[in-house]
């Protein structure tokens, strides 16, 4: 699934080194696509689509006085698919961003935004959209957690 290759990917970025006490602000970069096959359901047909594609990825990472942000965004390229019961063509139009504060004290912050358009030949379109906010304390734990999910038909 595109979200997990997202996560492993943003995670590995927040381990980039970003050398503390320099003299200017360090910054740290990637910028990568990779090839996605997945089964996506589409809520407002209630079809499994067969999906293809690419996801591209960039991220960045840098100093801050206080600690460090790192930011994240992909967008899907060329994804297209077929419903497995209708047959009927699918394109997919979406994009994420994220975005962690790690600053001292702690606590650190994030944010996270998902939008994808499921475009399907004939009616029956989607809007999907995900946000996610939460605070983590010096433990790990996190201390506030506000999701909001939304699936519009079209």
């Amino acid at each position: 699934m595109p979200r997990r290759i997202f996560f492993a990917a943003f995670l590995a970025c927040l381990l980039c080194p970003c050398p503390a006490g320099s003299a200017a602000p360090q910054h740290v970069g990637e910028n990568f696509t990779m090839p996605i096959s997945d089964v996506i359901f589409n809520d407002c047909t209630g079809e499994e689509v067969a999906i293809e594609g690419f996801v591209h990825f960039q991220f960045r990472a840098h100093e801050l006085p206080d600690g460090f942000r790192a930011e994240a965004t992909s967008s899907y390229r060329r994804v297209r698919g077929t419903g497995l019961e209708s047959g009927a063509r699918y394109t997919l139009v979406g994009t994420d961003k994220s975005q962690v504060d790690f600053r001292r004290p702690f606590p650190a912050r994030s944010l996270f935004n998902l939008k994808v358009l499921v475009l399907r030949q004939g009616g029956g379109h989607s809007f999907f959209r995900l946000q996610v906010r939460f605070t983590a304390n010096a433990n790990g734990r996190i201390t506030s957690d506000i999701e909001r999910i939304t699936v519009t038909c079209r």
